[in-house]
C-alpha cells in the first residue's frame, strides 16, 4: 500500500513538471509572438494622391435605359492630385449593408482615425443623400452599393468596391484609404459576442414588418435588439432621427464592447469577420488597428452628420441635399487628410442653386441636366 502511495506521488511529480513545463512553452511563445508582431507590425501603407483614378461609377447603366443613356460618351480624366508628403491620418468608408432591404446600405460612415493624436471622427451620411450619378431613379447613396454590384457584377468585389469608393469621393474630394463592408447580421453577433449592450432606448419602438419590437428605457440589448434600434425610422424627421439614435447607441456600444471583448470570445470574432465582413484591410492592418484603438478612450470619438436638407423631394422622391459650403467646412476639419483642402470644384455634387434649381459643383452632370429641375 505504501508502495503503491510513493508510485502515486511519483506520478503526480512527473504530471506537474510536464505541466509547468508546457504552460512555461505556451508562455514563451505567447511573448515571442507579441514581441515579434509589436516589431513587426507597421501602420497601413496610405496614398499620397487625393482622386488616383477616372470615376468608374458614371458609366451608364445599359440594363435600365433611362433618358440618362444621353449622358455624354467620353468622360473627362480626374485631375491627378499629388500630394507631395507623408500622413499618418487614415481615412475609412463603413457600409453597413441590408440584405432584407436589397443590399442597401443601412449604415453609411465616413472615419478618419488619427493614431498620433489618439482621435477617431466618425461622419454619417443620410441613405436619401442625393449624388451625382447615370441612374435617374434614386440617385440616393444607400443605392450606390447594390447598384454598382450589379454594374460590375461580372468583375468580382474589388471591381464593386473600387466603383462604390469612387462614387463617395465625388462627395468628399478624396478617396478614402479603405472600406469595411458588414453585413447587419455581424452587428448582431459582436453585441451577442460581448453578452449584449447597455442602452437607453428614448422610445418604444414596434415596427413587425421588419421585426422590431424594443420598449423604451434604460435595459440591457441583444444582438437582435440592438439591430432594432439600429434600423428602425419611425421618427418625425426619418433617417436623421435615426441616426441620432445609432450615433448614441455607438457611443454606448463601443466601450463595453472593447471592455467585453476577449479570448473567450475570439472565435466568435474570426468567424464574423470572415462570413459577413468585406474590407481591403490585411490582417497585419487589422491586428495594428486593434492594438492602436485600446489606446483612447470614447472621449476622443467624434460623431457628426453631414448637414444638408432634410426635407428636400425631386421627381417624386424624398432626398437629402448638401448643404456645400457646410459640407466642405466639416470635411476640411474631421475628414480631410491631406494638407490641401477640398475645394467645390473638387467634388461632385448636386444641390439647390438660385430658384432652386439643381447644379454640380465642378459643372459635370452624370446624366441628363434635365433631370429633376423645377417646372
Amino acid at each position: 500500500m505504501l508502495n503503491k502511495i510513493r508510485s502515486l506521488k511519483k506520478r503526480i511529480k512527473q504530471i506537474l513538471k510536464i505541466l509547468i513545463l508546457t504552460i512555461g512553452i505556451i508562455a514563451i511563445l505567447i511573448a515571442g509572438t507579441l514581441i515579434y508582431l509589436q516589431n513587426t507590425i507597421t501602420p497601413p501603407e496610405v496614398s499620397t494622391v487625393r482622386r488616383p483614378q477616372q470615376i468608374a461609377a458614371r458609366s451608364p447603366d445599359l440594363n435600365h435605359p433611362t433618358e440618362d443613356t444621353h449622358a455624354p460618351e467620353s468622360e473627362p480624366e480626374v485631375e491627378f492630385l499629388p500630394l507631395g508628403e507623408t500622413r499618418d491620418q487614415l481615412t475609412f468608408l463603413i457600409l453597413g449593408t441590408d440584405d432584407e432591404g436589397g443590399g442597401q446600405s443601412d449604415v453609411i460612415i465616413i472615419a478618419r482615425f488619427d493614431p498620433i493624436e489618439y482621435t477617431l471622427n466618425l461622419v454619417s451620411i443620410p441613405r436619401d443623400t442625393l449624388i451625382n450619378s447615370t441612374w435617374t431613379v434614386a440617385r440616393k447613396a444607400n443605392a450606390i452599393m447594390p447598384r454598382m454590384k450589379h454594374m460590375h457584377r461580372d468583375e468580382g468585389m474589388d471591381a464593386v468596391m473600387e466603383a462604390v469608393v469612387d462614387q463617395f469621393a465625388d462627395l468628399l474630394g478624396f478617396e478614402v484609404d479603405f472600406y469595411i463592408t458588414l453585413d447587419m447580421d455581424a452587428f448582431v453577433r459582436i453585441v451577442d459576442a460581448a453578452g449584449g449592450v447597455e442602452f437607453d432606448v428614448p422610445r418604444n419602438m414596434f415596427y413587425p414588418m421588419e421585426n422590431i419590437n424594443v420598449r423604451r428605457g434604460f435595459q440591457r440589448l441583444s444582438g437582435q435588439q440592438a439591430l432594432g434600434v439600429v434600423r428602425f425610422r419611425q421618427y418625425a424627421q426619418g433617417d436623421i432621427g435615426r441616426i441620432n439614435v445609432q450615433q448614441d447607441l455607438m457611443k454606448a456600444a463601443i466601450p463595453q464592447i472593447m471592455e467585453r471583448i476577449g479570448l473567450a470570445t475570439f472565435p466568435a470574432l474570426v468567424d464574423i469577420f470572415f462570413n459577413y465582413v468585406e474590407t481591403d484591410l490585411s490582417i497585419s492592418d487589422i491586428l495594428w488597428l486593434a492594438q492602436t484603438f485600446y489606446r483612447f478612450d470614447i472621449e476622443s470619438i467624434n460623431f457628426m452628420m453631414m448637414p444638408g436638407n432634410i426635407y428636400d423631394h425631386i421627381a417624386g422622391l424624398s432626398y437629402v441635399t448638401i448643404f456645400v459650403d457646410e459640407w466642405l467646412e466639416m470635411v476640411n476639419t474631421y475628414l480631410n487628410p491631406f494638407s490641401e483642402e477640398i475645394m467645390p470644384t473638387d467634388v461632385s455634387i448636386i444641390t439647390r442653386g438660385p430658384g432652386r434649381r439643381l447644379f454640380v459643383t465642378d459643372d459635370h452632370f452624370a446624366a441628363n441636366p434635365n433631370w429633376g429641375q423645377p417646372g
